[in-house]
């Protein structure tokens, strides 16, 4: 109930991920306290009471995660070895050591490499475990026979991040199973939407806001800058102040560029302010992770509420960039962890910005001793695209391979593909819809300076005098085509309004639209409309037209907003 409360571990260095064991005489930990992982057992009850015994003790690889098996006998627990992961399972022996007093020992010689992965979280019966494995930015929960872990089975995988496990003690009902295999799943809606503001094969560079078009610099790839501002504007809602208004770097010119691979130069990555990781206390703190070979940075964003509202606790010992400076191990290591995990409550940025498309990159060889290496400032959103693909979405194929050298192979077979020329259009004109055109709206028209009308035509109407009158007055006509809405589930109706849409066409139509608001009960028969239908007509109808008068223009019908006027007449609804 809350009451009762007493500290159990002293140290300064940080303790967490406490875990209990089952008899509830003891509690597994992670501590910092060798400048590394360890596991720590710390005993509650009996004569050990009071007592911390480091378990692990092994100041070459990091430890954690622990997990009590059922019977209390074992432990299951991650290690992390130069950036890789693996689930071990140890067997706790009492053993005298030490003196005449029986402290606990975990033998070594009684620890099994359970397989790759972290987080093990054991089965009620203690005869498999769950795991956490990831790859290539996905999270694959794994379950596994503890007596032969080859023998494993993906049950679950996601593009987030999969982190503590637990598996029920009590089993699912058969109801429950069925009900959740026969659930249609679940779709969020998107945290944003792109609008991309170009349709050449080359996209455009657009500023941001705080840009207003002074700084060349602050500009990103149409593709992506509203997945940025969708991100800022979750940053402020989630930690209360607006860290992404200020952007050290986003585009670079190719001009300036010293080598390859620099997704600033094709607008899809940005380099974060980073001014508050210097302040005093700082706004931003950074926890090491390294994979494989390579370290990563996770950044915190401390929240400007500090009253529980917004953000969450450190679980974790923030890396100190700035220690490199006070002593020379730190220098040789290029910091080290904080001894103490800071107060206070933080926001994850890094997860943030993954769930907007925007990744992390990892520190480059020299981050030791070299500040522009560590790179924990810089996010790109590449999706799926790699560094030659990125740069041909916004420069053409012969400006890249000046700068850059000759295009890989595939891609330079594809940049050979020249798209045809464009039909030249003419100048802009403008045009007004009239009902008939002996009435006196045409002159109205011409003295306003139009040179179009737009008339329908019912289908499947044989004659089109319209057409006749609007060259006689000196206009051009777009024949917009409409029609009793049960006709488009006729037999053969896509190919006989085509042939229908040609002699229009040879008529002398100039632009025809290819059915009238094709969303609204009047106009289409409900349920038959759909992308595929309607797609169908377009083209049979664009074949048909252009072979009678290549001249003559195919105008997609334009949605209509509403069916509120169905019943509308010439002369009022």
């Amino acid at each position: 109930d809350g009451t009762n409360v007493r500290r159990l571990t002293t140290d300064p260095a940080p303790d967490y991920s406490p875990a209990w064991s089952p008899d509830g005489s003891a509690v597994a930990f992670v501590s910092y306290r060798n400048g590394n992982q360890d596991i720590f057992l710390y005993f509650v009850d009996g004569d050990l009471a009071g007592t911390e015994i480091n378990v692990t003790n092994s100041p070459d690889v990091n430890e954690s995660d622990p997990a009590w098996s059922p019977d209390g006998k074992r432990l299951a627990y991650t290690i992390s070895r130069a950036g890789y992961a693996t689930v071990q399972v140890s067997t706790l022996e009492w053993a005298a050591r030490g003196g005449p007093q029986a402290q606990p020992m975990l033998r070594l010689s009684s620890t099994d490499l359970f397989g790759s992965g972290s987080a093990p979280t054991w089965a009620p019966d203690g005869q498999s475990l769950l795991t956490v494995y990831r790859r290539a930015g996905r999270s694959y929960l794994i379950a596994s026979s503890l007596y032969g872990w080859g023998l494993s089975q993906e049950i679950y995988s996601d593009p987030g991040l999969i982190a503590r496990p637990a598996w029920s003690s009590a089993p699912l009902s058969a109801r429950a199973v069925a009900r959740a295999r026969a659930a249609e799943p679940t779709t969020e809606p998107s945290l944003y939407t792109e609008f991309v503001q170009s349709s050449s094969p080359t996209g455009t560079l657009v500023y941001l806001p705080e840009g207003n078009q002074q700084y060349e610099w602050l500009r990103l790839n149409d593709r992506v800058d509203d997945s940025f501002q969708a991100l800022r504007r979750r940053v402020v809602e989630e930690a209360g102040w607006d860290y992404l208004s200020t952007v050290a770097l986003a585009w670079q010119p190719m001009e300036n560029a010293e080598q390859r691979n620099n997704w600033h130069l094709c607008g899809r990555a940005v380099d974060l302010d980073q001014s508050p990781y210097d302040e005093t206390p700082p706004r931003i703190l950074l926890v090491r992770e390294d994979v494989g070979n390579e370290t990563y940075w996770r950044v915190y964003l401390r929240a400007a509420r500090q009253d529980g509202s917004m953000g969450e606790p450190l679980r974790v010992a923030p890396w100190d960039l700035k220690a490199r400076e006070e002593d020379a191990r730190a220098a040789a290591q290029g910091g080290r962890l904080m001894e103490r995990v800071p107060a206070g409550y933080y926001v994850d940025l890094t997860a943030l910005a993954a769930d907007y498309g925007w990744e992390r990159a990892p520190a480059l060889y020299r981050w030791r001793y070299f500040w522009p290496d560590i790179n924990w400032w810089h996010l790109q959103k590449a999706e799926g695209l790699d560094w030659w693909q990125c740069m041909l979405e916004v420069y053409e194929p012969e400006k890249v391979q000046a700068v850059f050298g000759p295009l890989p192979g595939g891609l330079a077979a594809l940049a050979e593909q020249k798209p045809g020329p464009l039909a030249q259009g003419g100048p802009f004109e403008i045009g007004g819809h009239v009902w008939n055109l002996d009435l006196p709206y045409a002159d109205r028209m011409r003295y306003a300076g139009m040179t179009w009308v737009k008339s329908q035509v019912r289908y499947p109407q044989e004659t089109a005098p319209v057409i006749g009158a609007a060259h006689r007055r000196g206009f051009k006509i777009l024949v917009g085509t409409v029609g009793p809405a049960g006709m488009v589930t006729q037999q053969g109706f896509e190919e006989n309004f085509a042939r229908w849409a040609a002699r229009l066409a040879a008529a002398g139509a100039d632009a025809i639209e290819v059915w009238n608001e094709p969303n609204i009960d009047r106009e289409w028969q409900p349920g038959y409309i759909g992308p595929e239908a309607y797609t169908r007509l377009l083209c049979a109808t664009y074949k048909a037209v252009k072979a009678a008068n290549p001249n003559t223009l195919i105008i997609a019908a334009a949605p209509a907003p509403t069916g509120a006027f169905a019943q509308c007449t010439p002369t009022g609804c």
